[in-house]
Order: structure tokens, then sequence, then C-alpha cells
């Protein structure tokens, strides 16, 4: 099920009560589209962006669920009155972004690293969740092919 798709003007922010939620975006190689993971987020996790939500700026990546997934769901009309009422909780708000942005941050790093082997042992420490993705979506995640990351897995 698709939360967020690219283009919308999305309102929604998601808190994971329970299952598995992908972003990605589609990138067009050799004239084919290819779906490029861009992060996973878990049980007890945020996902949506508040920025964009309470600013209207279209989504530039997709989030889908990956697996049975149990969601509580606000959005940003609601948030603006409640920060209009509580303005302490406007400086909570931006601890949501922060939470985003720094494990997802992490990822342009984990690009950088040599191989195909250290990418996926980043991706062990940074995401302990892991047995829960499929291995075509690790694959594209660490950029490399299916038959790569099997050799990977059994080494």
């Amino acid at each position: 099920m698709y939360l967020i798709e690219a283009g919308e003007t999305n309102r929604k922010i998601f808190y994971i009560a329970s299952g598995l939620v992908r972003s990605f975006k589609i990138r067009v190689r050799q004239g084919q589209e290819e779906e490029v993971n861009t992060c996973f987020f878990f049980d007890g996790e945020l996902t949506g962006s508040l920025y964009r939500s309470m600013s209207s700026i279209p989504a530039d990546s997709y989030l889908q669920t990956l697996e049975p997934t149990r969601l509580w769901v606000t959005n940003a009309s609601l948030l603006r009155e409640v920060f209009k009422r509580y303005p302490q909780l406007y400086e909570l708000s931006s601890d949501f972004d922060n939470q985003i942005l720094t494990k997802c941050n992490a990822i342009p790093d984990m690009l950088r690293l040599p191989t195909a082997r250290e990418r996926y042992r980043f991706m062990l420490q940074h995401f302990p969740k892991l047995k829960r993705i499929k291995q075509k979506d690790i694959a594209s995640f660490l950029g490399v092919g299916e038959q790569r990351l099997s050799k990977i897995l059994h080494s």
C-alpha cells in the first residue's frame, strides 16, 4: 500500500505502531524505470516529512508498506492547531524531522563505502531489523544486483 506517492502534496505524518515502510525514488536507467530504495522505517518510528506537509511541498519520493502495517496518522492542519495552542510542542516537532534526517542522512555515508560488503555491514548496524526486508529491496538499497547480494550473504 502506498502512503505517499512522488509528486503529490501530502499532509500526513505517520507513526508506525507495527510494520515496515520503505521510502524509494524512481530512476530511469537505459530507458527502464527502476525503484531505488532510500530508507526503511520500522515499528515505533515516524515517517513522512513534517516540513513538506506543513509547507504543501510535493513529495519527492514514495512511501510504501512492505508488510501488514498499523499506522497512527495525523495531518498538517491538526498539527498547526496544536502548535498554536501549545507552542512548546513545536520545538518537539523538530525532533521528529531530526530523527528522520539523522537516520536517512547516514545513508550517503554508506554509499561512499567502497565495497558492497562494507555497505551491507553498515546496513546491519543502522537497520537492526534487516531480516524483515526482502533481498531485492536490500540489493536496491545497497546499489547491487540480487546475485551480488546473495554472494555477500553467503560468504
